[in-house]
């Protein structure tokens, strides 16, 4: 059950982002040492750069729910109680006003350097954004039943207004913060490559082997939620290979899966789209919870109806967007997903939107047989949910390359009138 707290009291943000200042520093100094080669300098500044980016909280129209309950007026003054110690409920007009937002929640918790502001932090009760859903704010309201004239938005508009306020002002601090973490990290990182470099130099001149350490336990950074954290760079003489890590993959999918069954819940507004269209929409659901670079959206278009995560011009993740027109269509949109360039580890979605057929029943029994038919079909993988597929296929540009593939089927099919 959450907790109702008062929001912005748990200390200064300044001081937060002072102290993330060590925790990045005493990061950079747990990494294993045979990371800090000059050849991978610039890999290890974005790794830890993406790893201690804060995400700004972002705020979304705020919706009311209302309902009757009961409020207890036993310590009102203005009220004549016989026995004020003990409750006296009467009917009330409750009030909750929902914002949904996106970004760090800890944002919440503490104050920023604001401007003068009058008001005080409201109580709220705070659910954190996951991976398919947006964080909640809660606010709750009492009137008096009788008193109803005091439902006005003079009631709740003050606390709104509050968060903003400095919400907007605590953004400020946090992209400034974010702006320096490149040179931050930077100077960091070349410290201690200084360093190694001179223990290098030092023990090189002496003819007894150093005995290596331990390696230190790895350190646990302060969380950064919804953003991809680019990987540490392999040691030398390693060629890396990008790839979507199988816990980001299940939360790509998992995003998918929930604007699908939005768009079942409401399928008369999305089967006026085409495939364009719908591919937009799923690219916005998925950029709305993960954050690039500073160049911007993780997901990127390519194409009329493909999805990409790309890195030298390979493909670590690659989805592809398409109205269902039958079993020919099915394969060709399979050869189209499977001709692009892919890393070793890729990762794929097909997301079929099914707008012409009333028989979706059949469709769903096809699936299977489209694709253990295709002449790169290696093996069928549990997809994890019930009404979704999914395979292990051959890369067409590589044989010796297999790309993971989860299939969706969206029934949009509305009835003519």
């Amino acid at each position: 059950m959450m907790m109702v707290r008062q929001l912005f009291n748990q200390g200064r943000l300044e001081q937060v982002i002072a102290g993330q200042q060590e925790s990045i520093r005493a990061y950079v100094e747990r990494l294993e040492d045979n990371r800090f080669v000059e050849s991978l300098r610039q890999e290890l500044v974005d790794h830890v750069v993406s790893r201690f980016t804060i995400q700004p909280i972002q705020l979304h129209e705020p919706y009311r729910e209302s309902s009757e309950g009961v409020i207890d007026v036993s310590r009102n003054p203005q009220r004549h109680i016989p026995n004020r110690s003990r409750a006296f409920n009467i009917s009330s007009l409750e009030l909750v006003i929902i914002i949904p937002f996106t970004g760090n929640p800890e944002l919440l918790d503490y104050f920023p350097a604001v401007r003068v502001y009058q008001g005080s932090p409201p109580k709220a009760e705070v659910t954190a954004p996951t991976a398919s859903e947006l964080g909640i704010i809660r606010m709750k309201y009492s009137v008096p039943l009788d008193r109803s004239e005091q439902l006005t938005d003079d009631l709740y508009r003050q606390d709104i207004d509050f968060i903003q306020y400095v919400t907007n002002t605590a953004n400020e601090q946090v992209e400034a913060h974010n702006k320096e973490l490149q040179q931050l990290v930077a100077m960091f990182v070349d410290a201690r490559m200084a360093r190694k470099k001179k223990i290098e130099d030092t023990f090189a001149k002496l003819t007894i082997p150093l005995k290596k350490k331990p390696e230190s336990p790895d350190y646990t950074a302060i969380p950064i939620r919804q953003v991809i954290v680019k990987p540490l760079p392999q040691p030398p003489n390693i060629k890396p290979e990008p790839g979507i890590s199988d816990e980001d993959y299940k939360t790509i999918l998992s995003i998918i899966r929930h604007s699908g069954r939005s768009f079942e819940t409401t399928p008369s507004t999305f089967c006026k789209l085409d495939e364009e269209e719908l591919r937009d929409v799923v690219v916005a659901y998925l950029n709305g919870i993960y954050k690039g670079e500073a160049r911007g959206e993780v997901f990127r278009k390519s194409g009329k109806t493909d999805i990409h995560v790309q890195t030298d011009d390979r493909s670590a993740f690659v989805g592809e967007c398409k109205i269902w027109h039958g079993e020919q269509a099915a394969k060709d949109a399979i050869d189209q997903l499977l001709s692009y360039s892919t890393w070793r580890d890729c990762k794929g979605a097909l997301v079929f939107f099914n707008k012409e057929n009333k028989h979706f029943a059949k469709i769903q029994e096809k699936m299977s047989e489209v694709f253990t038919g295709h002449p790169n079909y290696i093996r069928t993988v549990d997809p994890g949910q019930p009404h979704e597929w999914c395979f292990q296929m051959k890369s067409s540009d590589d044989p010796d390359r297999e790309v993971t593939v989860q299939v969706f089927l969206i029934n949009l099919y509305v009835q003519p009138k």
